[in-house]
Parts: structure tokens; C-alpha cells; sequence
């Protein structure tokens, strides 16, 4: 069964189409304007990573730069602050709400472009990363696009479990699946305010998959795109992060994958075919096929995520930048050039291996 569902997620993955990034076309035509949000709590350190790569984007229309401080304890404001992006700070959660939910949908809510792009924190773009993005998404005529970045690992144990949770997704999922990844998901602000957007998962833990689905039952074309030379995700510092985070997520997918077994039914699982039967409903029942389904297609280098996905780098983070957001208004066109040694042209470094998917 095991070496199926390796080929299954290694087709489907494969078959997904993959972004690479584009020259900008600096005055050939006029490009929306665009806000790039990232909802952030105690992403201080983080910050310091992404912000430099957002604001040298290569894009040609209005840009604007919003961190949603949501609720932190550390200095994700200060360090926002210090880098000129504009500064939305939440205190307390309105009953009925998860964290990040509400944080997206705040910056949503304050946000002036005419496209969204949310982003995680613990990420690096790529300086054609919006631009890409949003041609792609105007040239298909799409309500907007999700994609799957590379994802740079600690060492083996967070490499094998991505691997195995990633493995999961695609060996369930179908080609027009309404699975969307919360790292990358751009929208167009008419789609996002028309579809309810958050507020329409609020109370979801896996609010990605769960807003794919709401999208997708509303009419709306939001595909999942491989995005490996857009965008690097660095989601654990740490193994004991790794562990909190693996444990947040795992009480999420238990109840899509008792759901599958026939119980449950949330919004992010009605009528969707993101997580598929046998696969999950094995996992549900306490069988290891997750732990097999790596052996195997290790083994056989049919996983989704496998060895010829990998790539071992060594190298540094790319240098601070500063940049400005005079009350709250859309920056004017960012034509800067790409940083010479932009952090996602050099290894990744000390944070260990990754694997691009």
C-alpha cells in the first residue's frame, strides 16, 4: 500500500505547475497594487529574515509592507517598526476566533492594495517573488494562487516528518483539489471581501485548507502552485519548536483525519478531496504507514519529498534593510535591484539540510 501512495503523491506533485520568477515589465503595463501581510506573533527574530527580502521586490506597482503584531510578548513590533513597514498591533481575541485568522483578517481589513498576499514570517522571497505571483495570476485571469516554497529543515527528524506530513497530503489529494499552504496565498482584495474571507473559518486550526475549501464551494479559481525558486520557508528553530508546532498541527489533522473515517465533518473537510480515504483513515486507526510510507519510498526514491528533491547548502543570511510606510500609504514602485548575494541565490547554512518541493 505504502509504495502506491509514494508514486500517487510523487505524480501529483509533479503534475502541479511550478513558478519560476519572471524580469519585471517595468512600464509595459500597470500593475496593481499590491500588500504583502504577514500576520506575526513573537516573530521578532524572523522578521530580521524577511523583511530585507520583502523590500527589495522587483515589483512594479504600488507595494505595501504590513506586519499584524498579533498579541506578542517579544519585539515583533520594534523590529517592524525599525525596518518602516507599516504596523498593525492587535490586543486580544474576539471570542470565536483563533489567533491567526484573526490576525490575517485584521490585515486585510487595513490593507490598501488591490491584491493580498499573506505571508508567514519565517520565510525568504525571492526579489521576483510578487511579481511572478501576480503576473501568473493576471495572465491565467485566476482570483488568485497558493504556492508550495522550499522548505529548509533542521536535520533528519524534521526532514523525515515534513516529509511524511507532506507525503500524506499529496497521496490524498487530487489534481483540482481546493488545498491551499497559509506560507503563500495571494488574493485579490474584491475575491477576499466577497468570499468573507477569515471570517468564514475564524475557528479553524488549519485555516489554509479550511479557507481553500470555502473558496472553492463559493466558485472561486485559487490554485496550489510548486513555488521552490519563489520562496524558502524555515519553519522550526528549533527541536523543541519543532515539537510544539508538530503537536498544534497534529490535534488539527486528527480531526480531518477522523472526519475521513466517516465521523466529523468541519469546514475544511465538507465536500473536499484534499485528504483521501484509505491513506488517512489507516493513519486515523493508529497503523504506522507514515513512518512505512518514508522507508519505502526513501528506499525506492519515489517519495514526494525525496532524496532527489533534496539539496544539502551552506551559506549566510543576506544583509538588513531599511525602508518606509508614511502613514500607513502604499509605498510607490519598489525598483530596486535584487541584492547582490540575496539569501535565496547562496546555501542556507547553519539551519542544516532542506528539500525543495
Amino acid at each position: 500500500m505504502t509504495i502506491p501512495l509514494a508514486v500517487r503523491a510523487e505524480w501529483l506533485y509533479r503534475k502541479m505547475p511550478a513558478l519560476t520568477p519572471v524580469a519585471p515589465d517595468f512600464g509595459k503595463r500597470p500593475f496593481p497594487s499590491l500588500t504583502i501581510i504577514i500576520p506575526a506573533r513573537n516573530e521578532a527574530a524572523n522578521l530580521h529574515r524577511l523583511l530585507p527580502t520583502l523590500q527589495v521586490q522587483q515589483y512594479p506597482g504600488p507595494l505595501e509592507i504590513m506586519v499584524v503584531d498579533d498579541n506578542s510578548e517579544d519585539n515583533t513590533a520594534v523590529v517592524a517598526d525599525y525596518y518602516g513597514v507599516c504596523v498593525q498591533r492587535l490586543n486580544g481575541l474576539p471570542t470565536g476566533w483563533l489567533g491567526k485568522p484573526h490576525a490575517v483578517h485584521q490585515g486585510a481589513l487595513a490593507a490598501h492594495g488591490e491584491w493580498l498576499l499573506f505571508t508567514d514570517a519565517d520565510m525568504e522571497h525571492h526579489p521576483a517573488s510578487a511579481v511572478t505571483a501576480v503576473s501568473h495570476a493576471l495572465t491565467h485571469n485566476l482570483d488568485g494562487l497558493s504556492i508550495f516554497p522550499r522548505q529548509a529543515t533542521l536535520g533528519r527528524l524534521d526532514r523525515t516528518a515534513l516529509m511524511v506530513g507532506f507525503a500524506g497530503l499529496f497521496a490524498g489529494q487530487r489534481r483540482h483539489s481546493a488545498t491551499l499552504n497559509g506560507q503563500y496565498i495571494l488574493l485579490r482584495r474584491e475575491v477576499y471581501a466577497q468570499s468573507g474571507g477569515m471570517t468564514a473559518v475564524r475557528h479553524e486550526m488549519l485555516e489554509d485548507l479550511a479557507l481553500g475549501v470555502h473558496l472553492r464551494r463559493q466558485g472561486y479559481h485559487v490554485p496550489m502552485l510548486r513555488g521552490e525558486e519563489l520562496a524558502t520557508v524555515y519553519m522550526y528553530e528549533s527541536f523543541t519548536h519543532m515539537w510544539r508546532g508538530f503537536s498544534r498541527l497534529g490535534s488539527g489533522s486528527l480531526k480531518i483525519f477522523w472526519c475521513r473515517c466517516g465521523s466529523h465533518r468541519p469546514v475544511c473537510d465538507r465536500g473536499d478531496d484534499a485528504f483521501a480515504g484509505p491513506f488517512v483513515c489507516r493513519a486515523a486507526a493508529g497503523e504506522p504507514p507514515l513512518a512505512a510510507l518514508h522507508l519505502a519510498a526513501h528506499r525506492a526514491r519515489l517519495s514526494l519529498l525525496g532524496a532527489a528533491f533534496w539539496q544539502r547548502q551552506n551559506g549566510t543570511v543576506g544583509s538588513v534593510g531599511r525602508g518606509h510606510c508614511a502613514g500607513g500609504r502604499l509605498l510607490g514602485s519598489a525598483h530596486a535591484p535584487a541584492a547582490a548575494g540575496h539569501p535565496l541565490e547562496k546555501p542556507i547554512g547553519e539551519v542544516g539540510d532542506s528539500f525543495g518541493v
